[in-house]
């Protein structure tokens, strides 16, 4: 057992960390060999007291046996059969690794990548390609997302390898640059591989980068930029006019139509989702500026959120001028940002 791991320890760390770290880097069995190498040792010296009698370290050893399993079961990373290869870095972390294995054991993947992450909150936004579509990629996705609950911050994003065939022939900058500059971290041993060697037993190339891919990026963004522009001048008239929770629900939309601008310029995919935190933490795999716009600011975007539904149905629902206005002035700044972001992410 490493005789370093006490000195390796964060204080503030939470225990689910510390236990994730311990069966990261020690084996079940030489865990189990070190318990019973200590109670053979105690049970043959001379009891000390009467409470180190062999009945009382028999029932204690079997205490410990029995939290080693308990922790072993629910922390030590899976043991999974043969059926891909990680392609992970030595220093990658165990909850990083926790996941993939999460992943993995409920889906069959061909390719997993990982498109951004963030060491110091955690965050991880990944990637999956499968080979077949699931029933119902809702119902998947959700189940994914709360199978990596425990671990924190992750992004997943799901799709079929015959769809990035369509989005690449169609012109998708984003897939275009993914899959012809960067390595999966899983690949099933079936699994696809692009850039002309093989997909389905049929190798297709990756289109190189063209003046045609920047102009429908160019124009799908401005479509939905416009759109998003037309809610927000909506929202500023409403408050003038005191309809806070109207302005509220137009303020949804300005920034949905946004982050929808420059996921589906850059993708190609148009998302069906009204879901503003999943949908800015999708915009981390462009740039973590869209994200900081509501970092510091949890409960207006929660409300903002709510607006969606609770302003055209519920009639509780009742957004204040304090909050509209804050909202007003955030959602100003993601348009801006995003500007910048797409126009950035088109000259890499």
């Amino acid at each position: 057992m490493d005789s370093c791991l006490l000195s390796r320890l964060n204080p503030h760390a939470s225990a689910e960390h510390w236990l994730s770290d311990f069966w990261a880097t020690h084996q079940k069995e030489d865990c189990d060999a070190l318990l019973w190498g200590l109670l053979s040792s105690a049970l043959s010296a001379p009891p000390l007291t009467s409470e180190h009698s062999p009945a009382n370290l028999l029932y204690i050893s079997e205490q410990l046996s029995l939290l080693l399993s308990a922790t072993h079961e629910l922390y030590a990373p899976r043991t999974l059969a043969a059926s891909g290869c990680f392609f992970l870095p030595p220093d990658s972390s165990p909850p990083l690794r926790s996941i993939l294995q999460t992943i993995i054991s409920l889906v069959e993947v061909d390719q997993l990548f990982l498109l951004g992450s963030d060491e110091t909150a955690p965050h991880y936004d990944l990637l999956l390609l499968l080979a077949q579509p699931p029933a119902c990629f809702p119902t998947l996705q959700s189940q994914l997302t709360n199978a990596c609950e425990k671990f924190g911050g992750v992004t997943l994003s799901l799709d079929t390898t015959l769809e990035i065939k369509k989005l690449l022939l169609a012109g998708s900058l984003f897939f275009q640059r993914l899959l012809s500059s960067s390595a999966p971290i899983y690949e099933s041993h079936k699994g696809t591989r692009y850039g002309g060697t093989r997909y389905g037993g049929t190798p297709i190339p990756v289109p190189a980068e063209s003046p045609s891919l920047f102009m429908k990026a160019q124009k799908t963004f401005e479509l939905y930029q416009g759109r998003a522009q037309a809610f927000l001048s909506a929202a500023r008239l409403s408050l003038q006019a005191g309809l806070f929770s109207q302005s509220l629900f137009l303020l949804h939309q300005a920034s949905e139509q946004a982050l929808q601008a420059l996921l589906e310029s850059l993708t190609g995919k148009r998302l069906s989702s009204h879901n503003l935190p999943y949908l800015l933490r999708l915009s981390r795999r462009f740039s973590p500026l869209l994200f900081e716009v509501f970092a510091q600011e949890k409960r207006l975007l929660k409300t903002l959120q709510k607006a969606y539904v609770g302003a055209r149905y519920d009639p509780a629902f009742c957004g204040s001028e304090e909050d509209t206005r804050a909202l007003l002035l955030r959602v100003e700044e993601l348009l801006l940002r995003l500007a910048q972001v797409f126009e950035s992410y088109l000259n890499l």
